[in-house]
């Protein structure tokens, strides 16, 4: 999700010119970044999603993240029934994960941290855990 975001924003004049071809760009258009009505769009879809996933967390309505789930379920070739207590475990735990995502989005929206890894242990000189990518479907634990 955040990877998806830092493209858009590196890329979305890219993306918008082969949508819309022969299209002048907009006056005032920052050669690097975002438009103030790019950044202000961008801004308000997080907000609404944001609401969206809270609102489904407090609601325990995993139904919001079904497809994450299926995905994660398919990529690490898990057989898992939907009636059990496992893949409603499961489907609340990426729910939480989607809305801490959705939630440091918002603050590389408001300035506060531009970097996707920002999450450090309580040393402050390491990625915690958590930031770590999977292997296998195992966590990699940082080394101690």
């Amino acid at each position: 999700m955040i990877a998806n975001d830092a493209a858009a924003r590196r890329d979305a004049r890219k993306i918008v010119a082969e949508f819309q071809e022969g299209a002048l760009p907009p006056m005032n258009t920052p050669a690097y970044g975002l438009t103030d009505d790019e950044f202000d769009r961008i801004g308000r879809a997080y907000e609404e999603d944001l609401k969206a996933a809270q609102a489904a967390l407090a609601r325990g309505n995993i139904e919001f993240v079904e497809g994450e789930v299926e995905e994660l379920l398919y990529i690490f070739r898990i057989r898992l029934d939907p009636t059990t207590a496992s893949y409603r475990q499961l489907g609340t735990l990426v729910l939480q994960e989607h809305v801490k995502a959705l939630q440091a989005l918002q603050r590389r929206q408001a300035g506060e941290d531009r970097s996707p890894f920002a999450g450090r242990d309580n040393h402050g000189d390491r990625p915690a855990a958590s930031a770590l990518p999977l292997d296998h479907g195992r966590e990699i634990e940082a080394d101690q």
